[in-house]
């Protein structure tokens, strides 16, 4: 990881301000300043956990470094901002006199009324708001990883059903084949069981070219190369774990950690501060300095001091005002739409989850047990002579097919979670909530 870019700059100022009067305070840099190195694929230890393959793809995602990057650039604009104005060298020279000045602008050296303040605390919201959009972005990428994941695991396994369900349906296609040529099965029953064999093979040849898609989406989240060999590991260590509500709820969360909040509360801070520039930029301006010249050819060389002073006459910065004033009242109301959209995105992805819940946790698995104890049964009769070896693999490949169903409810249930904890704001940075702030504006 880069050294973090806050300490020279800091120093700078403190250093500066021994000289130079004036130096204002500038905040440190936010941490999402800071640019690690990316993962080379060479240093990617495998099987991949989910845990691990989110923080690679937080690592190397180009989109989240260039945000960074972007973070960085507000970041060196405040420091930037900082600075007092250059003094000002000006020299004239004729045959006969010759005279030299250098100026200072008093107001901007000494920051009065804290303009120059103001401006960097505009400056340090810009930056807050360059953070938000990296935030922003790793929400994005730790629910695309999550559920990437979750795909490969789910289409694997239902690939294996798939497989054992062919074969299942070739056993049983074989047998009417052979009850075809003893007379005791008709033509439509043999091209029945030889569709469904191969209905299902292009089920799984779907399924392939599924798991291909979603592994090559997997590798280019990670920085791999898209045909690069996969291994998962999910033993010990559950896809998601929710974010820790510290004894709020979902919604406090939220409103604490979505992006939509805070991007509206980093602009507000930042026309705060432009109102509070707008109230004290409109002081007069003092330029003082000193002087050096010989005025003719036959004069002595004289030194003087100078002072300008420039008075405002006609801007006095009201409509500035009433400019920054206009973007609060506006930032309020979109803070009001933001605070409304995520309490729904919270209230929709919780009612998803309940009932893919319900499917895949209590529906399916019901059909399933009782299908396993039809398929149960079957054997049972077909050891008394109740039953046929074709009555036993229908009941087998019912039982085949409700398991991949509830692979593919169990794979959207883990989608829903994956996407409430989005709603929540995970970033899977382990921090929890300590409240729903107050989002006035005033």
């Amino acid at each position: 990881m880069k050294s973090p870019p806050s300490a020279i700059p800091v120093l700078a100022c403190g250093i500066a301000s021994v000289a130079v009067p004036g130096c204002v305070s500038v905040p440190a840099a936010s941490p999402s300043t800071y640019v690690a190195n990316r993962i080379t694929e060479d240093d990617m230890s495998l099987p991949f956990t989910a845990a691990r393959a989110v923080q690679i793809a937080l690592r190397n995602d180009p989109v989240l470094r260039a945000s960074r990057w972007r973070v960085s650039e507000a970041y060196w604009r405040k420091v930037q901002t900082s600075l007092p104005l250059n003094p000002s060298l000006t020299v004239s020279a004729d045959p006969t006199q010759w005279v030299a000045r250098l100026s200072v602008a008093l107001v901007s050296l000494a920051d009065a009324g804290g303009a120059r303040q103001q401006l960097v605390d505009a400056a340090h919201s810009r930056e807050e708001q360059a953070a938000v959009e990296v935030a922003r972005r790793e929400i994005e990428i730790v629910q695309e990883v999550r559920i990437l994941f979750a795909e490969i695991t789910a289409e694997r396994r239902i690939g294996e059903l798939l497989s054992r369900k062919r074969e299942a349906l070739g056993i049983a296609a074989e047998l009417v084949r052979q009850r075809r040529e003893a007379g005791a099965a008709s033509e439509l029953d043999l091209a029945r069981a030889i569709a469904s064999e191969r209905e299902t093979g292009l089920d799984q040849q779907e399924s392939v070219a599924r798991l291909a898609t979603i592994e090559a989406r997997f590798n280019r989240a990670l920085g791999r190369r898209l045909t690069a060999p996969i291994t998962l590991d999910e033993s010990g260590e559950d896809l998601l774990t929710m974010p820790a509500t510290q004894g709020g709820t979902a919604t406090s969360l939220a409103l604490a950690r979505r992006p939509e909040i805070a991007i509206v509360l980093a602009r507000a801070a930042e026309h705060q501060a432009l109102m509070r520039y707008a109230e004290v930029a409109w002081v007069p301006g003092v330029q003082g300095g000193l002087s050096i010249g010989r005025p003719g050819r036959d004069e002595d060389v004289v030194a003087g001091a100078q002072v300008a002073i420039t008075i405002p006459v006609f801007d006095y910065g009201q409509a500035l005002r009433k400019s920054e004033r206009a973007s609060l009242e506006s930032l309020q109301e979109d803070l009001i739409a933001a605070e409304a959209g995520v309490i729904l995105d919270i209230h929709l992805a919780a009612m998803e989850l309940s009932r893919l819940t319900e499917r895949a946790k209590k529906g399916i698995p019901e059909l399933l047990k009782a299908a396993q104890r039809s398929l149960e049964i079957m054997e049972g009769a077909l050891q008394e002579g109740g039953a046929s070896v074709l009555d036993v693999s229908a009941a087998h490949v019912r039982v085949l097919d409700l398991e991949v169903r509830l692979e593919r409810a169990m794979l959207e249930h883990r989608k829903a979670e994956i996407a409430l904890a989005a709603a929540m704001g995970d970033r899977a940075d382990g921090e929890g909530s300590k409240g729903a702030p107050d989002h006035g504006l005033d």
